[in-house]
């Protein structure tokens, strides 16, 4: 990768998602840390826009909207699906936002700042695993730690711009399901 701060981490054989995800949180060293596909993308500019985020407004997560695109194996072309606007950045009450989540039920899950195409602290990564264990105890990791972290860390920071793509492939999680 062209940056240091930008790790790939790969298990020798295959395991289920929570246990790759354990596995790639254990591996990373840096003070906060995302999660994206192997489909995925980040933009060019992440990396320094999080650093100045880091700086200016300090949270243990931070979120933003990510751009969507479809690989030509999933519709025989490839297409953008969504271009995120660029929003307001400030902090955020995660603790209101999830109980407005649940009230409206599952069809909003994405408005709860994930560790999926968002970024959370080590230390609070550390503390979470000291007390639980390890960090994923569920079928769909980025949902299930969205809602721990709300409950240890009730402000977050919305960038305000998008700093990664979702990327659907036949082989992702995503591409496989439609």
């Amino acid at each position: 990768f062209a940056s240091h701060n930008v790790k790939y981490v790969k298990t020798s054989s295959r395991i289920n998602m929570c246990d790759s995800w354990d596995f790639a949180v254990e591996h990373a060293s840096g003070k906060f840390v995302i999660i994206i596909g192997d489909d995925d993308g980040v933009m060019s500019f992440a990396v320094e826009a999080l650093k100045h985020q880091w700086k200016t407004n300090p949270a243990d997560i931070y979120y933003w909207s990510e751009h969507t695109y479809f690989w030509p194996d999933v519709y025989g072309k490839p297409f953008c699906e969504k271009v995120s606007q660029r929003s307001q950045p400030g902090t955020m009450n995660v603790n209101q936002r999830v109980r407005s989540v649940i009230k409206r039920g599952s069809a909003s899950l994405k408005q709860i700042p994930m560790i999926y195409h968002g970024a959370v602290s080590s230390a609070l990564l550390d503390k979470i695993r000291a007390e639980q264990g390890r960090l994923f105890h569920s079928r769909q990791p980025d949902t299930y730690l969205g809602f721990v972290c709300a409950a240890y860390s009730p402000i977050c920071v919305n960038v305000g711009r998008a700093l990664s793509v979702n990327a659907w492939s036949a082989a992702s999680n995503s591409g496989s399901m439609r």
